[in-house]
C-alpha cells in the first residue's frame, strides 16, 4: 500500500506561506525564495513540508540533504534509500514516499481543450476517447495518469506524451475528488491510502 498526503492550498494566507518558508532547510529555502510567482513559493514550501511529515510518519526518517537528480531531472533523496514523488496544482499539493520507484500527479478538475488529445493520446486512446461520452473526465484521467507514469519512469516527456499508453499500461491507481484528481503509479500503488493534511499541521 502507498500512502499519499494531500494538502489543499487555495485558502492558505500569505503570512502562513512566509512562516512555511522559514521552516525549510537552507538549501530548499534558497530554491523556493527564488521563485517569482507567489503560487510557486507556496507550493514549493508546503510540498516539501508535506514530504517531510509523510516520510517521518510512515518511515520514521527524513533525509533533509539537497536532492540529487536523475538524467531527466527526477529528484531523489541523497542519503535515504526511499523514493518519493511530489505534485501540485492550483488547489492541492501532494506527496508520496515508497521503498520503490513512485510517481504521482494531482490535476485540477477543469475544462480541457479537446485539441490536446492529438498531442498526448496514442491511437488506441484516441479511439477510446471517441467512444467515450464524458470526454472531459477521460482527458483529465489521461493527463493525470500520464503525468504519474512519466514521473515513475524518470524520463518525463523527453520521448513525448504518447509513449505512455494507458490502454496498455495505465496508472496503478486513479481517483477523482470534488476539486481534483489523483493518479499514482508504482509497486504497491494499486492500493492507495490518501490522507488530507490541514496546512496548519505543517507549520
Amino acid at each position: 500500500m502507498i500512502t499519499v498526503y494531500l494538502t489543499e492550498t487555495s485558502d492558505i494566507p500569505q503570512n502562513a506561506v512566509e512562516k512555511a518558508v522559514t521552516l525549510l532547510t537552507v538549501w530548499r529555502g534558497n530554491i523556493v525564495s527564488k521563485y517569482k510567482n507567489g503560487s510557486a513559493v507556496k507550493n514549493g514550501a508546503f510540498a516539501y513540508l508535506l514530504l517531510k511529515k509523510l516520510s517521518l510518519d510512515i518511515f520514521g526518517e527524513f533525509d533533509d540533504s539537497p536532492f540529487t537528480y536523475g538524467e531527466c531531472g527526477k529528484p531523489y533523496f541523497t542519503k535515504s534509500k526511499l523514493f518519493f514523488s511530489l505534485s501540485h496544482c492550483k488547489t492541492v499539493v501532494a506527496a508520496a514516499v515508497s521503498e520503490y520507484e513512485i510517481g504521482i500527479d494531482v490535476a485540477d478538475r477543469r475544462e480541457i481543450s479537446l485539441n490536446i488529445a492529438n498531442r498526448i493520446c496514442s491511437h488506441a486512446e484516441l479511439e477510446r476517447l471517441d467512444r467515450t461520452e464524458d470526454k472531459q473526465s477521460y482527458l483529465l484521467r489521461l493527463w493525470c495518469e500520464k503525468e504519474s507514469l512519466s514521473k515513475l519512469s524518470g524520463k518525463g516527456y523527453t520521448e513525448g506524451f504518447k509513449i505512455y499508453d494507458t490502454t496498455i499500461s495505465p496508472a496503478d491507481s486513479f481517483t477523482e475528488y470534488e476539486k481534483y484528481a489523483l493518479a499514482v503509479s508504482g509497486k504497491g500503488a494499486e492500493n492507495v491510502k490518501a490522507v488530507n493534511i490541514d496546512w496548519r499541521e505543517l507549520i
